[in-house]
């Protein structure tokens, strides 16, 4: 008796991952259609300074990342050739951080148990030792009185004693030609 052959299943799709540009100047890279990604591409690649694009995310004030990318997003591409957006957006810009002042009131709410704390900005952090006899020239460099900054102090409107936390942001940059490649 001959045994008979088994038909070959079909191999599934190969799937592949990668990050890439989320948000572009705001906008849903997946929305902007290809003729205008390159020419937003080419824009970019052959100016030298910024394009003094609106941010969509701080009223009044202009993108001052040279990319303009504000955010990145997972993106799978199936054997078929189609590529989709499967993960949410991931804040690559600071402004981005302070949209509508809601990083505050988060955490405002988690660490303060309040929505509306108080926000302090740039606040100096320990205070420097300078010599008794300093040079001239080193006073000029540098005049400040502390070593560093705390990008945010959040303090409860109310409590007494001070209930407070600091925040540091920090988020990573892109340049308009490190990308170039993912266009």
């Amino acid at each position: 008796m001959a045994k008979q052959k088994k038909a070959k299943e079909p191999k599934p799709p190969k799937v592949r991952t990668r990050y890439s540009i989320g948000e572009w100047y705001g906008v849903g890279f997946e929305t902007i259609p290809p003729a205008d990604r390159f020419r937003l591409a080419k824009t970019e690649w052959d100016m030298d300074a910024l394009t003094g694009t609106p941010c969509p995310f701080q009223p009044g004030a202009k993108c001052n990342k040279k990319s303009g990318v504000c955010s990145l997003r997972l993106y799978q591409q199936t054997g078929d050739g189609q590529v989709a957006g499967t993960g949410p957006v991931i804040t690559t810009c600071p402004l981005r951080f302070l949209e509508a002042d809601a990083i505050f009131h988060w955490v405002g709410e988690k660490l303060l148990q309040t929505t509306e704390p108080i926000v302090l900005s740039e606040v100096g952090f320990l205070d420097r030792l300078k010599p008794e006899e300093s040079r001239v020239e080193d006073d000029e460099q540098d005049s400040r009185d502390f070593i560093g900054r705390i990008d945010n102090v959040l303090v409860h409107p109310s409590r007494d004693p001070l209930d407070w936390c600091a925040l540091e942001l920090q988020a990573v940059c892109f340049s308009g030609k490190s990308m170039r490649n993912e266009l």
